[in-house]
């Protein structure tokens, strides 16, 4: 198998907490990139707001500009579940997808495990407007536990193929 050469360029540090923001008083996780056009691009990734849960906002940066966030999102575009659902206590990106006028966001949701520290599932969370806010697809999991996977499912990457999508999680 052949792995093409990748010339990587340091950027340093980018993207901080700011305790100014509600949603990422702390943390900046998993950056996940979306495409704006040009050098414009917006990261998503998970802040923890004042009771330590995870949710999800943005930073619009341009890549010609390194080091420099021109905005954050003031808002999270997704915050954790209602109480019971498998997102309830913060959920994480782990993949955008453009499908045709619909961002969907591949999701991390984190609950409190009882003999564990906690559980995580995937989930899926779509935008109609352009990934200024986010909708669950569903309040249960696109993938949960099975006889095959009894443990944990979660962090999807999903890709679309000719013959539809594929899932690595």
């Amino acid at each position: 198998m052949f792995f093409p050469k990748i010339n990587w360029q340091k950027k340093g540090l980018v993207i901080e907490p700011d305790k100014k923001i509600a949603w990422m008083m702390t943390h900046a996780m998993l950056p996940t990139p979306h495409h704006i056009e040009g050098s414009l691009y917006r990261i998503y990734f998970a802040g923890r707001n004042d009771k330590n849960q995870s949710q999800i906002g943005y930073a619009l940066i341009d890549l010609d500009q390194p080091g420099k966030v021109i905005e954050y999102k003031k808002d999270a575009v997704l915050t954790p579940g209602r109480l019971g659902a498998f997102d309830d206590n913060g959920v994480l990106s782990s993949c955008i997808l453009a499908v045709d006028s619909q961002l969907l966001m591949y999701i991390i949701g984190f609950k409190p495990g009882g003999t564990t520290r906690m559980d995580l599932f995937g989930g899926l969370a779509i935008s109609e407007d352009k990934g200024d806010t986010f909708t669950r697809w569903s309040e249960a999991p696109i993938i949960d536990r099975s006889r095959v996977n009894p443990f944990i499912n979660t962090a999807p990457w999903v890709i679309k193929e000719d013959a539809g999508y594929r899932m690595y999680y």
